[in-house]
């Protein structure tokens, strides 16, 4: 698939990294500090599991709004779909590319345990998948963003609201499992209401039922 290819290239293409200048930019944003140094999850072990589950609910929620999705595939909502996430991950890997980074579990800020049983099978099973070129923008935070605010366009209100909560656990979790800088979350928040208002467009040129 694409992330393994993406380690390979990390690996032996590319011939730098932005970790240092993303945590700069960080730096500058929140006041001397890079966002996850604000938080200390290891002394939280409660919380932390809590928000760490939040985190692994991403995979759930991509699955299951493909799933809806490919159900609907042949109404406007479901192609308009489909084209939103190609949209957000092409633009996330070009970013992935044009800006190579660990993140600051892997630099500056290294994770040392503790957090609660959860949390630890969590970042154990993250950890694993690391690319080392993965982090600016933040597609957890942008797809997730995306796929609630979609639902919500789409019909899908009361769902919407149900996942909302779930939703801000896993782009807090971002930031307190340390995978990402306050940076990539920012840009992934901006990326996720960039693609819903073209959604919303291209949804608008036509009638459409869900």
């Amino acid at each position: 698939g694409v992330f393994p290819l993406m380690t390979l290239i990390s690996k032996f293409v590319l011939p730098w990294s932005a970790d240092a200048l993303l945590h700069n930019i960080d730096q500058h944003i929140f006041f001397g500090k890079i966002l996850v140094d604000y938080f200390h999850y290891e002394s939280y072990p409660v919380l932390a599991d809590i928000i760490s589950s939040c985190y692994f609910f991403f995979y759930f929620l991509v699955l299951g709004s493909v799933i809806l999705y490919t159900v609907k595939r042949q109404s406007i909502a479901g192609q308009v779909f489909f084209n939103s996430i190609i949209l957000l991950y092409s633009i996330g890997f070009v970013g992935y590319i044009l800006f190579p980074a660990s993140g600051p579990a892997f630099t500056v800020a290294p994770q040392i345990g503790g957090g609660g049983s959860i949390t630890q099978m969590v970042t154990k099973s993250v950890n694993q998948g690391v690319t080392g070129m993965d982090v600016f923008p933040s597609l957890h935070t942008a797809i997730s963003i995306f796929i609630v605010g979609y639902l919500h366009q789409t019909g899908f209100k009361k769902i919407s609201l149900i996942l909302s909560p779930i939703i801000l656990g896993t782009i807090f979790a971002t930031i307190l499992l340390r995978y990402h800088y306050g940076i990539d979350v920012i840009f992934g928040i901006i990326l996720a209401i960039i693609v819903l208002k073209l959604s919303q467009k291209w949804l608008n040129k036509t009638v459409y039922t869900v």
